[in-house]
């Protein structure tokens, strides 16, 4: 835990303006950051300071957050470029999602438009190559998804975008090489579920480079390129392949074809990269086991990975910062997401960058297993007021149904458990990192699995003294 284990909240101080439940509701929190590679002393987050999610400018030495975008609906997602020099976002209508990628100065400044003379579009990701030079985004409008391309000059000025691939199924943000000569997407044109396939294409002239694919029922994902081009090594793309069964990470030179998958096989639960080093001879893995998450340091040149012993709870976005710090958003059940960095040898906390806003204390969430119907097992969190059972009891469903329940900070759940309710989430069959065969159980076959796990769920409850039989509430 970063801080001490919570103490009860009574189910007495649950009323009045400045009840616990209503704090937690209000709570400002950091839901992500990220580092401009080639200036660290800028980066960008998202918090809720103003009242709305929006996208400020972050000042990491002194930690200082400006705001950058003011919109009634608010801003979630974006990115800075490697540079520091500008912050891009999607400038939609109303929330609505459709519209036009577009970036501010990191200073702030007049707001410019990528691609004016596009018709509106849906993008959820974009990348600049880490020399500045390119940009990257995947745009999708009623005749598909186009990967598309904007030239960026040493004063900023952009190029018209150019679009390299266009396909009617689902293309996904791309992933730029560090001198912007590569971009690859993962897509889905060889299926009609989601499994993916990568493509390599060269920016220059749109030509596709090369494909990994691992057969039919599998699915192969792109993570990160080396963050800066000093060596041959930056032409090497991180990714993901599930044709074990579980996800399991991959590196990948497209222009050569050779691929090396890493030494990771004794690790439990799914296991994805999520950043590679500077240097490029590290890469961030995230594991997650039994919707619990643990960090490994993966030495490329050595095959050969190191867990790091860091705070347990949900982890975010996860990167290499200066000295090879890594910055982690974190947060759990009781404390809401904050900016934190670990030593990148041991995982211990080293500090907090980014402070959360201060919440009464709130009631741990802990992991339980239990049989569905037919045996199978199931995971899911589980919460528990004062006193003694049985309680009446809110049986939450996470959404997606490709998501999964973890330790994360949940002012609803909470809420709940201040009122004398017990709280329970359950991954279901279709939830994800629990394996290829347990999300895609249900595919084909809504309304079975899932349902028989819910009902199980309500019975152990029961069984285990938890819940009053008449008292178990279906939330979601």
């Amino acid at each position: 835990m970063i801080e001490e284990d919570p103490g009860m909240t009574s189910a007495a101080a649950a009323t009045g303006v400045d009840a616990p439940w209503k704090q937690r509701f209000h709570v400002e929190r950091i839901l992500w950051s990220a580092l401009a590679d080639e200036r660290p002393d800028r980066g960008l987050a998202v918090s809720n300071r103003s009242g709305r999610y929006q996208l400020y400018a972050w000042e990491v030495p002194t930690g200082n957050l400006r705001q950058l975008t003011d919109r009634p609906e608010g801003v979630v997602f974006g990115f800075i470029d490697p540079l520091g020099r500008h912050v891009y976002y999607l400038d939609d209508t109303g929330g609505n999602e459709i519209g036009h990628l577009v970036r501010v100065p990191f200073d702030g400044g007049h707001v410019e438009d990528t691609s004016p003379d596009l018709n509106p579009y849906s993008t959820f990701g974009g990348a600049i190559s880490a020399t500045g030079n390119r940009l990257a985004f995947t745009r999708a409008d009623a005749e598909g998804f186009t990967l598309t391309v904007v030239d960026l000059g040493s004063d900023g000025e952009m190029s018209e975008p150019r679009g390299l691939f266009r396909s009617e199924r689902v293309v996904s943000p791309p992933s730029l090489s560090p001198q912007g000569d590569l971009a690859v997407v993962a897509s889905a044109e060889r299926s009609t579920m989601q499994h993916y396939t990568l493509l390599a294409f060269d920016t220059r002239t749109g030509e596709r480079v090369a494909k990994l694919w691992d057969g039919e029922g599998t699915s192969v994902e792109g993570g990160p390129f080396a963050r800066r081009a000093t060596t041959d090594d930056g032409a090497w793309l991180a990714g993901t392949s599930n044709r074990s069964g579980f996800v399991r990470p991959l590196i990948w030179h497209p222009r050569t074809g050779e691929r090396r998958d890493l030494r990771v096989d004794d690790l439990d639960g799914d296991v994805a990269p999520l950043d590679r080093s500077h240097d490029g001879d590290r890469l961030l893995l995230l594991q997650t086991n039994h919707a619990q998450h643990r960090l490994w340091i993966y030495d490329v040149d050595g095959d050969v990975a190191h867990v790091l012993d860091h705070p347990s709870g949900y982890y975010g976005s996860s990167y290499f910062g200066p000295e090879g710090e890594i910055f982690v958003a974190w947060e759990d059940a009781a404390h809401p997401t904050r900016v934190i960095t670990l030593d990148p040898e041991s995982g211990a906390l080293r500090r907090t960058v980014v402070a959360s806003g201060e919440t009464p204390p709130g009631r741990p969430l802990r992991t339980v297993t239990f049989d569905s119907t037919d045996g199978q097992e199931i995971q899911g969190w589980l919460g528990v007021p004062e006193g003694r059972g049985p309680f009446p009891t809110i049986l939450y469903t996470h959404g997606g149904p490709e998501s999964f329940q973890t330790n994360e900070f949940l002012p609803e759940a909470q809420a709940w458990l201040d009122h004398g309710f017990a709280w329970f989430s359950i991954n279901y069959r279709g939830s994800t990192t629990f394996g290829r065969a347990f999300q895609q159980q249900i595919w084909g076959n809504l309304g079975h699995r899932e349902l028989e796990d819910m009902v199980a769920a309500r019975d152990w409850l029961v069984r285990e003294g938890i819940a009053h039989p008449d008292q178990i509430f279906p939330s979601g």
